[in-house]
């Protein structure tokens, strides 16, 4: 039954945020799959991530990926030697826009939790944490 609770209140968190998210992110004139790109490629700055990853990330097609990068956000270049990979990664520009966004989500995320106490507060973000790690693993064994 924990399961079926979590499951409920997740979505109805979701369905009252995601509304909220698509809002601040079109205020930006980019649409809620670009910033998902966006999102995909700052999270991972550390190196230039393929369109055939970036594809299997975000549920589209490699020339999907292609089709929403093209905002000035992102720039790609082939993997020398081989001209059929692809690699994109953040503009300056796309980094910019991305901690921006990120900001004011975290700004109205921050003043709903503060209806917990202080120690809620950090055992909650601590769960989510902890959630989305076993998330990421158990997405990686399925894969």
């Amino acid at each position: 039954m924990l399961g079926k609770r979590f499951h409920q209140a997740l979505h109805a968190l979701w369905s009252i945020m995601h509304p909220i998210d698509r809002e601040t992110v079109g205020c930006h004139d980019i649409t809620l799959t670009q910033w998902s790109l966006l999102s995909a490629l700052c999270e991972e700055s550390a190196k230039a991530l393929t369109m055939g990853y970036l594809a299997g990330k975000l549920g589209l097609t490699p020339s999907g990926v292609t089709r929403w990068s093209n905002a000035g956000l992102s720039r790609g270049e082939q993997k020398p030697g081989d001209r059929h990979v692809y690699y994109l990664e953040p503009t300056t520009q796309g980094f910019s826009l991305w901690e921006e966004i990120r900001c004011e989500c975290a700004e109205r995320e921050g003043k709903l939790i503060e209806h917990l106490s202080k120690e809620e507060s950090e055992n909650f973000v601590a769960a989510l944490e902890e959630l989305a790690r076993a998330a990421s693993t158990e997405s990686k064994v399925e894969n």
